[in-house]
C-alpha cells in the first residue's frame, strides 16, 4: 500500500512533492480499527472514562477540504471526515492527504441521503460502495460509518457492525449548516 500511495503527487504541497513510502505505510499503520461497538457511540459515556473531542466533518471531499486540512496542520489537529462514497472519485489524492497528516476518513455512506426508507439491503450496499471507493482510493478500510442526519442510527449500527465498522454520531451539532455567515457559526 505504501509503494502504491508513494506514487501520489500532491499539488497542494508544490510541483513534484511526493509522499515516502515510509510517510504513507505510517499514515496506514495508524488508522488500525478499534474493536467494533455494538451500538451507536453516541457520547462521551458510551466510550467509558475517557475524555475525548473529536472534529469531525460530513459530506466531504469538497473545494474546501483543502483548506480544512492545512488548518488543522497549522494548530496541530486532526479530524474525522465522512466522506461521501460518490464523492471520492477524482478526489483520491486528497483522501491520501487526508491519511498521511494523521486524519482518518470514515464511511458516510454513498449517497448521504436519509437511509430511514432504505431496505435493510440498500443501507449495506451504500456503506460497502462507500468503503470499496475509500480503499480503492487509499488502500485502507474505513473503521467508522456516520448515517447521515443520524438517521435510523440503531438500524445502521446492526448492519455496519455485520461490515466491521462502528456507527458514531455526535454529541454536539453546532449547526453549520444552518448558519449563513462565519460569525453565525463562531456564535
Amino acid at each position: 500500500q505504501g509503494a502504491e500511495r508513494a506514487e501520489v503527487v500532491y499539488d497542494e504541497r508544490g510541483p513534484g512533492y511526493r509522499y515516502s513510502r515510509l510517510e504513507l505505510a505510517y499514515a496506514a499503520a495508524r488508522t488500525a480499527c478499534a474493536p467494533v461497538q455494538e451500538h451507536p457511540v453516541r457520547r462521551r459515556g458510551d466510550l467509558g472514562a475517557q475524555k475525548l473531542i473529536a472534529l469531525t466533518f460530513n459530506g466531504g471531499p469538497s473545494a474546501y477540504t483543502p483548506q480544512v486540512l492545512a488548518l488543522l496542520a497549522r494548530y496541530g489537529a486532526a479530524a474525522t471526515f465522512f466522506v461521501s462514497g460518490r464523492k471520492v472519485e477524482g478526489h483520491e489524492r486528497l483522501l491520501r492527504r487526508m491519511l498521511v497528516e494523521g486524519n482518518e476518513i470514515a464511511n458516510g455512506t454513498y449517497s448521504q441521503t436519509d437511509l430511514a426508507g432504505e431496505s435493510d439491503e440498500g443501507v449495506a450496499e451504500e456503506i460497502v460502495r462507500t468503503s470499496d471507493a475509500v480503499s480503492d482510493a487509499t488502500g485502507d478500510e474505513p473503521c467508522l460509518v456516520r448515517p447521515p442526519f443520524g438517521s435510523d442510527a440503531d438500524r445502521v449500527a446492526r448492519i455496519a457492525k455485520q461490515g466491521g465498522l462502528t456507527t458514531a454520531l455526535w454529541s454536539v451539532d453546532p449547526g453549520d449548516y444552518a448558519a449563513a455567515t462565519p460569525d453565525a457559526i463562531a456564535d
